[in-house]
């Protein structure tokens, strides 16, 4: 969905935070061999890359343990290789499109070949929780869990 200045109510897009003012987010680096494009409202792990100065991620699986989402930037909406993103993570609330119908307070996971969620099923990582019903192919508003930390 395309941005209108003539609009009188905003239009919200996948990956764009709920509540920009309490917005922390993280620079992260995508990994420089990915070869995939990476769009806003992408899930994204971290992985371990030497000399890196910057968290380096790339695209989660649904099993994986996800680190956050890639934010919706106004300027431009998709990344590749080596490009510089703000993801959010933990305790934001973001938008995220939803391929089926979710009711309010389900726990969501994704579907990474689309970078949509649905409700849990218990076989993926949980990725947060709607906060309102909404049918399948509305945006969700999703707060985001904190990934599973091993703790000793």
């Amino acid at each position: 969905m395309t941005q209108n200045i003539n609009t009188f109510a905003p239009n919200y897009e996948k990956g764009q935070l709920v509540n920009d003012a309490m917005a922390s987010t993280v620079p992260c680096q995508i990994d420089p061999a990915s070869t995939s494009t990476i769009a806003a409202g992408t899930a994204v792990k971290i992985i371990d890359k030497a000399g890196a100065s910057l968290p380096v991620v790339e695209k989660a699986a649904a099993t994986d343990e996800v680190f956050g989402f890639v934010r919706y930037n106004a300027k431009a909406n998709n990344y590749k290789a080596g490009g510089i993103v703000d993801v959010a993570s933990f305790g934001q609330e973001m938008y995220m499109e939803a391929s089926a119908a979710v009711n309010g307070g389900a726990l969501v996971e994704i579907v990474a070949a689309d970078d949509t969620v649905i409700t849990s099923s218990g076989t993926n990582k949980i990725v947060g929780i709607n906060l309102l019903k909404v049918a399948s192919g509305e945006l969700a508003r999703v707060l985001i869990q904190a990934p599973k930390v091993n703790q000793v």
